[in-house]
C-alpha cells in the first residue's frame, strides 16, 4: 500500500540503462547536447549496478523491466505513472523521446500482474511529478512535463 512517498521502500520497478541517452527535456539537457556531450552507456551501466545492489543490500524487492532499442529514456520508470494503494494510474508522457515507454510499462505491469487502475489521456502526467503527503493528499507539479489538463 501507498501512504506517503516517504516511508520504507519494500519493492522498485528498475530498467538497465542498456540503450540510455540524454534526452531533451530540459535546459541543462539542452545544453548538453549542444555541447556534444555523450553519456558513456558503460559508466552508466556499472553506476546503475550500484545503484541496484544498495537495493538489494536494503532487502527491497527489485523488479525488472527489459530494456528496449529505440527508448533512451526508458530507464525513467517512476515516470510512466504513479502507484496508489489500490493500483498504479499510468499517466502521459509529453515529449516524443518517450514515444512507445507507456505502453512497455504497462506490458511489464502486467506480467508483473500489478493492477492498473486508469489511464491519463488528456495532457500529461509523469509519476516523478507526484508526492503524497499522506494516506489522502497527493500533491501534484505542474511543470514542463505535467500539465494541468494532465
Amino acid at each position: 500500500m501507498v501512504f506517503n512517498s516517504h516511508g520504507r521502500l519494500r519493492s522498485v520497478l528498475l530498467c538497465k540503462p542498456t540503450y540510455y541517452e540524454i534526452c531533451d527535456f530540459s535546459e541543462v539537457a539542452s545544453q548538453h547536447l549542444k555541447e556534444g556531450f555523450r553519456v558513456s552507456r558503460e559508466d552508466a551501466i556499472k553506476q546503475h549496478q550500484e545503484f541496484a545492489e544498495v537495493f538489494r543490500q536494503l532487502e527491497i524487492d527489485i523488479k525488472w523491466q527489459i530494456a528496449q532499442p529505440g527508448h533512451p529514456d526508458q530507464v525513467a520508470t517512476r515516470d510512466f505513472g504513479v502507484n496508489t494503494a489500490k493500483g498504479v494510474l499510468i499517466g502521459n508522457f509529453l515529449y516524443a523521446d518517450n514515444e512507445g515507454d507507456t505502453e512497455l510499462a504497462i506490458e511489464t505491469l502486467e506480467q508483473l500482474k500489478v493492477p492498473i487502475i486508469g489511464r491519463v489521456i488528456e495532457g500529461s502526467l509523469e509519476g516523478g511529478d507526484c508526492w503524497y503527503l499522506d494516506e489522502y493528499t497527493m500533491v501534484i507539479g505542474i511543470g514542463k512535463r505535467t500539465t494541468w489538463e494532465g
